[in-house]
């Protein structure tokens, strides 16, 4: 008895599996996905079936540590920051809009806090993928497909 595996059909119609193809392992839905992150998500996937060399192992070591230490550091910083800034120049100076910020202080915190970390997020971000998921995704492409990598195009266009 043959049985039919519609996985192979699928994967034998073109050597590049397309964004929205059954099989790609980020969903149909990747084709949504701004193109630093199709990067990101790509370069994740090629790193299982290569051996990553000591520099580059370095590398996303050093820019994974600037990403915890960026975010935690921005964190500190903007709660430091606002308690500071309402001690030191709202409380002596400006006394009525230091009673309303004290009063909603959790609000304009939340605010605050959330509004730096999302900068620094967006920045760390965009550092990471210029500085390590592209330029190396295009060094080990070609020694990840030898290994069994099925690849696959990445679009600039969103639909």
């Amino acid at each position: 008895m043959i049985k039919n595996n519609n996985n192979n059909a699928l994967r034998s119609q073109t050597p590049f599996m397309s964004e929205n193809h059954p099989l790609n392992p980020y969903g149909n839905n990747f084709i949504d996905h701004p193109y630093e992150s199709k990067i990101f998500y790509k370069f994740n996937s090629v790193k299982q079936y290569v051996h990553l060399e000591e520099d580059d192992q370095f590398r996303i070591s050093k820019y994974s540590a600037y990403f915890a230490f960026g975010l935690g550091g921005t964190l500190i910083g903007t709660i430091s920051g606002f308690h500071l800034l309402l001690k030191y120049v709202f409380k002596p100076y400006y006394t009525t809009t230091f009673e309303h910020f004290n009063h909603y202080k959790h609000l304009y915190l939340g605010l605050l806090v959330a509004s730096s970390v999302t900068f620094m997020y967006t920045y760390l971000t965009t550092l990471y993928i210029n500085n390590v998921s592209r330029p190396l995704l295009y060094k080990y492409l070609d020694e990840a497909k030898k290994n069994g990598f099925q690849d696959y195009e990445i679009s600039f266009k969103q639909q």
